[in-house]
């Protein structure tokens, strides 16, 4: 029955994520047959469906779990950002709102670690993701809303390079302007002193070395950008062949229930048909004592 507006069918897709990960399948199947028991045989094939989530993703939904109001924290500190990256990127309002998400980041990555250690540990990597899903997750987005009610399937991906959080100001001094050009000297104008044109070779030199350090950033960013793309791009093809490994897992342990539902009949069937072939057995027996009775009592013949 549904309670707080919540129906039936939400509410144990609530209790399918928040149950151990090794019982997930186990689970999905018994409240899917739930949802069968109670006419709701639309909502029973969707929930038996549900993809199961990842290690990282599910110790993530654990963890919104164990701290709701972080989470919530999480969110809003998350709109500062955004809001202050908008207005000024770069101004000590949006660091220190970028900080202050960090701190909240950090502590829900502890509490990650503290659910995680319950289970007998995880690695360092697994809690690397979850600290990118907090991170990556709670940017307004289509993996949001998955986050705040926990039902994350698989690692919220980093957005994409100039996107939210690369407005931060870098620490690196950017490269030296060129100096401006010099006015080219008149007829009555006479030659430059020695210590004039080793300080214009000096300007020259320091141009030279600032075109040179704009083109081998320029090349750094190209490289970032070239590499980035790439691993997005096999990181929506790992994508893609998990949802076709989940789909095909969902189908087949849709006939494997097809399977136990028919062989249960089968049983059934059997059970009757043995029990037909009892009673026929005792009749059988009944009407061949009866008969061999009857040749016993039989008169015999006169003389």
């Amino acid at each position: 029955m549904a309670t707080d507006g919540v129906t039936p069918f939400e509410a144990r897709v609530d209790a399918l994520y928040a149950s151990p990960l090794d019982e997930f399948v186990a689970s999905r199947k018994r409240l899917a047959d739930e949802l069968k028991r109670e006419g709701a045989a639309a909502d029973a094939r969707r929930f038996g469906a549900l993809a199961k989530p990842t290690l990282s993703a599910w110790l993530t939904n654990q963890t919104v779990r164990h701290a709701p109001a972080l989470v919530r924290e999480l969110l809003a500190a998350t709109d500062v950002v955004s809001a202050a990256q908008r207005k000024l990127p770069g101004s000590k309002d949006f660091a220190a709102a970028v900080a202050a998400q960090r701190r909240i980041v950090e502590q829900l990555t502890a509490q990650a670690q503290a659910v995680g250690a319950k289970l007998g540990g995880t690695g360092a990597d697994v809690l690397d993701r979850v600290t990118n899903n907090f991170r990556w997750g709670a940017i307004p987005g289509p993996e949001r809303e998955a986050l705040s009610q926990g039902r994350l399937l698989r690692d919220v991906a980093a957005p994409g390079f100039g996107g939210f959080g690369d407005a931060v100001a870098d620490d690196a001094e950017p490269p030296p302007r060129p100096a401006p050009p010099q006015a080219a000297p008149t007829g009555h104008t006479k030659s430059a002193a020695p210590s004039d044109k080793t300080d214009a070779g000096r300007k020259a030199e320091a141009a030279r070395a600032a075109a040179e350090a704009e083109r081998e950033r320029k090349q750094s960013v190209a490289r970032h950008n070239a590499a980035l793309r790439e691993a997005q791009r096999e990181t929506t093809q790992a994508r893609r062949k998990l949802e076709r490994a989940e789909r095909d897992h969902a189908a087949a342990d849709q006939r494997v229930t097809t399977a136990e539902t028919e062989l249960a009949s089968a049983k059934q069937a059997r059970d009757a048909a043995e029990e037909r072939r009892q009673a026929a057995a005792t009749e059988l027996a009944s009407r061949e004592a009866a008969e061999e009775k009857l040749h016993r009592t039989a008169p015999r013949p006169g003389p």
